[in-house]
């Protein structure tokens, strides 16, 4: 993420993250460490909710540790815990920090503006006015990618990996997933107004 945060095109925007920022790759604690010293320094930045920061919240409160590991918990406990032993829950809510728990409940489940929605899994094309985290971050909307929609603006989402390393681009559609963090993928930011993507 710092080489992409650092590129010279991103610098003094508005930045709205979509949400997985845990439990893709292996140093979930570095990505929250760096998105909460962007906050500290006053940018303005817009963390979503995706389903994965969800399943961290559930572990940390219930300690379901089966439903966290399978998908992708492990590498974020190592983040923090190094290496585990005997009750890893208690020693996972020990090591995890207060603010970064705060960062995640703080996060939203959409951005929208008059030109732009943007979400973690896209929306319902069923229910396309429906801001619902069962739809916007825990939803998988496979039609998105089928038909030509418009909603009246932009729609821009993450969640779906483009295994080809590129994001999937319509008139009125982007899904940003480039693989970071699940097949060795870059990651992609796309420009406003300029309508451009950069990765790193």
């Amino acid at each position: 993420m710092s080489s992409l945060l650092a590129r010279h095109e991103l610098q003094g925007r508005r930045l709205v993250f979509t949400g997985d920022l845990v439990n893709r790759g292996p140093d979930s604690r570095g990505v929250l460490e760096q998105l909460s010293s962007l906050k500290d320094a006053g940018l303005e930045i817009h963390l979503l909710l995706g389903n994965h920061e969800l399943l961290l919240l559930d572990y940390l409160r219930t300690g379901n540790f089966v439903r966290f590991a399978v998908n992708g918990g492990i590498s974020t406990i190592r983040s923090y815990v190094g290496s585990a032993y005997g009750d890893v829950h208690r020693q996972f809510v020990d090591c995890f920090p207060d603010g970064h728990r705060l960062l995640i409940e703080g996060a939203k489940p959409f951005f929208e503006s008059d030109e732009i929605l943007v979400t973690h899994a896209g929306i319902s094309l069923a229910r396309p006015a429906s801001r619902d985290v069962k739809d916007v971050v825990l939803g998988s909307h496979p039609e998105l990618f089928l038909a030509d929609f418009d909603i009246g603006k932009l729609l821009v989402c993450g969640h779906y990996v483009q295994r080809a390393g590129a994001p999937f681009v319509r008139a009125n559609f982007v899904c940003l997933d480039t693989g970071c963090g699940t097949n060795g993928g870059p990651l992609s930011a796309y420009l406003l107004p300029e309508k451009i993507f950069v990765s790193a």
